[in-house]
């Protein structure tokens, strides 16, 4: 797939104050991150001599060697990029520096410019900052090789990065606020920060944070548990983290050699970075001088890199971040709630889980504003085809949150309506929209007898494909579902239910197992026979919403990360229901109802997505067309 880049950091197991022997176990990390299409290795701190050789820093035969190793590892480089910590002397002074080298050549040194020197630190008594330097560049065997704080390497164009220090990360402006600001995609942080009780939290959140900030993929190698142990500990910490979300990572305190791997794609930072404002706004503070590299080499991401990330991998951090959801649609749904003098919630249940969901957030509300939970009207307006499983569903459901119930069944109503338009009985679109229609009048109508408000139950997956009929479940007083993905209303179904007495539980289980349908024709297949799976959808408009990427671009994407799981045809034929669905039902999404913002996407026309109506997808579906794949 092209664009994706391999990252990886690794910890090689230290020999302190021996650099020949470090210089060879980092021979060995650099053999695996080639043999693994790595487009890039960094490896800690000082990692030829260890950085807690003290007052050996003092001592000539130690940098000599260093000096050597830095050749000879110089030397065995290939396409692969190599970050190394190294003592670089120039003239007098000594500085603590990245190396950064590639094909056979070293191509500069990143100084560090923050230099700890207090309780436990005192690096100022071998080291000079990078306000120190006396020159730009440094003459380093027969070339002339550029120094300083302020270097961005540009790999052919496609892969930008610079490097910081350690401690540059802990200040209150390092380094890489202007490596970012002009251009750089990724920050490596060669580390030896020690290991106290909480710190590995804390780096974890900085780490998170600065790669939020910077819009940016942040790498951070931490020194291993072979560094000195007379008055510190290090422990190997290990972090990689994509624009505020930090990647699976090994275990702290590893006793042998480790080497971690990530995917990113530069392209999805410049976008991301394209699109925000206040990020465009800003110019670096100072002159940042470009080092051009050679393009290393692309990868096909895992499955696992290749696949957008809705909602957390980590199972703990997933209910969290499921229950945060929950947390924000109540308290919207509170406020609109209160400023609208409204007394009660009107909600269509129809056994199937977006209902669910709004049932749900409905009855947190009542609970946040202390009021008892009757004042949600629950209706269940079965038609021509509802089914009795779902019936059933939403019965219970209405009980189980101890919300009023009431059954309207529309099937009179709405034959009454098609024999007054001439109607022919035929299950075609006019018979499928009069009941959505049928069953939005029946809420607004309870809505204005009961001075409440019709809440809205659809989803976003739903809304982007315009898998909703025109002035019925399109509409709503408040729609507390309407930038959450389908996927994403599973989840947070589940964590709820993970939360519930066993009774509830088992139900809401059960209405996660059911196919999505809309049960308007009697014996018509599920949703995702007739337009594809929800899975592929919610991909696709990430993707496309997210990263502006081609059509090209995301069917690699989507075949790479559901492989196994959907062929190659059904992703493209899915990809192209997406495009000529999302570009074609715009005009359902112009007069959308008022709904939170809850998750990174949104397609409200009156904040994150503003899109004529009249707008074509034949550009997108041409190229999606184009493009060839192995079926």
């Amino acid at each position: 797939m092209s664009g994706f880049f391999r990252i990886a950091g690794a910890i090689p197991k230290l020999h302190l104050a021996d650099p020949v022997r470090n210089g060879n176990e980092i021979l060995k990390l650099y053999r695996q991150a080639e043999n693994a299409d790595a487009a890039l290795l960094a490896v800690p701190e000082l990692a030829l001599t260890g950085y807690s050789c003290g007052d050996l820093f003092e001592q000539e035969i130690l940098l000599q060697s260093a000096e050597r190793e830095l050749c000879r590892l110089a030397e065995n480089t290939g396409k692969c990029i190599l970050i190394c910590g190294f003592p670089l002397k120039i003239g007098h002074a000594l500085f603590n520096t990245a190396c950064v080298m590639q094909n056979r050549r070293i191509f500069g040194f990143a100084v560090k410019e923050f230099l700890p020197d207090t309780r436990e630190f005192y690096e100022k008594r071998q080291f000079c900052g990078a306000a120190e330097l006396p020159c730009d560049e440094v003459r380093f065997g027969d070339r002339m090789i550029p120094v300083g704080n302020d270097l961005l390497f540009d790999a052919g164009n496609t892969l930008r990065f610079g490097a910081e220090l350690c401690e540059d990360l802990w200040s209150v402006a390092p380094p890489s606020n202007d490596l970012a600001l002009a251009g750089a995609q990724l920050i490596v942080n060669l580390s030896a920060s020690n290991a106290v009780a909480g710190k590995a939290k804390f780096r974890r959140k900085l780490v998170e944070m600065t790669s939020y900030r910077l819009h940016a993929m942040y790498a951070f190698v931490g020194a291993g548990v072979y560094e000195s142990t007379s008055d510190l500990v290090f422990d190997g910490q290990l972090l990689m983290a994509i624009n505020g979300e930090t990647l699976p990572a090994p275990d702290r305190f590893q006793r042998e050699s480790a080497i971690s791997f990530a995917d990113f794609k530069p392209s999805h930072i410049d976008h991301i970075r394209r699109a925000n404002a206040s990020f465009r706004a800003l110019r670096p503070a100072k002159k940042i001088r470009r080092v051009p590299l050679a393009a290393p080499t692309e990868c096909t991401p895992s499955c696992d890199d290749a696949v957008c990330r809705i909602f957390p991998e980590d199972p703990h951090e997933r209910q969290a971040f499921c229950e945060e959801i929950l947390e924000i649609q109540s308290h919207a749904l509170a406020t609109r709630l209160e400023r609208a003098c409204a007394e009660k919630m009107i909600v269509g249940v129809s056994g199937g889980i977006d209902s669910t969901l709004a049932l749900i957030v409905c009855a947190k509300c009542c609970d946040l504003l202390k009021m008892p939970r009757e004042r949600i009207i629950g209706v269940s307006m079965p038609g021509f085809a509802s089914g009795k499983t779902s019936q059933t569903h939403a019965a219970m459901l209405m009980k189980a949150l101890c919300v009023s119930a009431r059954t309207i069944p529309i099937s009179d109503a709405v034959s009454l309506h098609l024999k007054s338009i001439s109607h022919n009985g035929k299950a075609d679109i006019t018979y499928q929209n009069a009941q959505a229609r049928e069953r939005t009048k029946i809420l607004m109508d309870v809505a204005n007898q009961e001075k409440g408000l019709v809440i809205g139950t659809g989803d976003l997956s739903e809304l982007a494909l315009g898998w909703c009929t025109y002035n019925a479940d399109q509409m709503a007083m408040y729609n507390v579902n309407a930038s959450l993905l389908k996927t994403l209303v599973r989840q947070v179904v589940s964590a709820y239910a993970a939360n519930s007495n066993e009774q509830l539980k088992n139900l809401l289980m059960n209405i996660l197992s059911q196919p999505f349908s809309p049960e308007l024709v009697p014996g018509a297949p599920p949703t995702e026979t007739q337009i594809g799976s929800y899975e592929l959808h919610d991909f696709f408009l990430w993707h496309f919403l997210r990263y502006g990427e081609t059509p090209q671009e995301i069917l690699e994407a989507a075949i790479t990360a559901f492989d196994g799981i959907y062929s190659a045809g059904e992703c493209r034929t899915t990809f192209a229901i997406f495009l000529r669905r999302f570009f074609g039902q715009q005009f359902k999404r112009d007069p959308m109802p008022d709904g939170p913002k809850v998750t990174e996407l949104s397609l409200s026309p009156r904040g994150d997505w503003r899109m004529p109506s009249d707008a074509a997808p034949e550009l997108w579906l041409a190229q999606l067309n184009a493009f060839k794949t192995k079926e």
